[in-house]
């Protein structure tokens, strides 16, 4: 089986890439089950608490403003005539008219906490595959590339891209590993040619031969 290795710093973008979205990923899933968690603690806490205890408060101002309307009803003045009742009964219109959006208020919230958890059911049954994938499949990806390069490098004599540095030095470049290689292989040729004539026990020998004049 063959590969053809061309640029290995693309596979490190790819890797660097796969880390940039995992992390985002993370991130949004995260923040999502942090709304979720929150808007059902504002519901069941906050809201309910809050509208339940309305409605006994308002209960309250009702039965109150309803007794001050009674008693006005069966006052007399000191000439015997019943005093206007106008005010008490609109106080009583008012009370039964607040106590009445607290009723309703209470069911509001008994039905948006059924469906906040059918909501979040529904997400985490969606999303519990695209999480599995983030939190374990992805990093295992990750990890199985960082090998991948490293024997990469190894095959191919990979060396870093050729930078400046502040004491004025440069690493080698790719081609510079490669035509070195290539340079360090033709000397060994070389260089091993007149070792493998002499074991072989053949000498060449210049042509004496002269020609014979005519």
């Amino acid at each position: 089986m063959q590969a053809r290795v061309e640029d290995i710093d693309h596979l490190k973008q790819f890797r660097l890439s796969l880390q940039k979205f995992q992390e985002a990923a993370n991130v949004a899933l995260s923040d999502a089950e942090s709304d979720l968690v929150r808007t059902m603690m504002w519901i069941e806490t906050e809201q309910s608490t809050y509208w339940h205890f309305q409605v006994r408060k308002r209960a309250d101002k009702l039965s109150q403003a309803e007794e001050r309307l009674r008693a006005k009803k069966i006052f007399r003045d000191s000439t015997g005539s019943k005093p206007s009742t106008v005010d008490e009964e609109k106080a009583v219109r008012v009370a039964k008219m607040r106590l009445e959006e607290a009723n309703q208020k209470v069911q509001l919230v008994t039905k948006w906490k059924r469906q906040m958890e059918k909501v979040s059911h529904d997400y985490k049954g969606n999303v519990q595959r695209f999480s599995t994938n983030v939190q374990a499949l992805l990093p295992s990806a990750i990890a199985r590339m960082e090998v991948m390069i490293r024997q990469l490098e190894q095959y191919v004599g990979y060396r870093p891209v050729e930078v400046a540095s502040s004491t004025g030095e440069t690493a080698p470049t790719i081609e510079s590993s490669a035509i070195e290689n290539e340079s360090s292989m033709k000397r060994g040729i070389i260089d091993e040619t007149p070792a493998a004539t002499e074991q072989s026990g053949e000498v060449s020998k210049p042509d004496t031969t002269e020609e014979t004049p005519r």
